[in-house]
């Protein structure tokens, strides 16, 4: 390969791994807000690595509460959904945090 196209090559990469935002960065520049569909809070991870994107990651509906649990598999952020439905698409944001204690101590607080 020539020298040209590895430089390209390697730029490209170097681009695509920095251009990809986190759950972190998105939370820190207050893209995410309480009140927010679920839809789009999908929305806004499109940029993110796989890991770090909750609706790719673990879902848990407390039927009792219509309440979401979603968090993505690197597990670094939590976000908990009200007015949720059992297939885990719909809802709006309550609560986001990085603990996962604090998450289900909020659940259970909640009549």
């Amino acid at each position: 390969m020539s020298k040209i196209k590895q430089l390209t090559c390697f730029f490209l990469v170097i681009f695509i791994l920095t251009s990809c935002a986190s759950s972190s960065n998105l939370y820190n520049t207050g893209q995410i807000r309480i009140g927010q569909s679920f839809q789009s809070i999908c929305n806004l991870f499109v940029d993110v690595y796989i890991s770090s994107d909750p609706c790719y990651g673990e879902k848990s509906f407390f039927s009792d509460k219509q309440l979401l649990l979603v968090y993505p598999s690197d597990r670094s952020m939590y976000f908990i959904f009200s007015e949720a439905n059992s297939s885990g698409t719909s809802g709006k944001l309550i609560l986001m945090t990085r603990s996962l204690e604090e998450a289900t101590f909020f659940i259970s607080s909640l009549n």
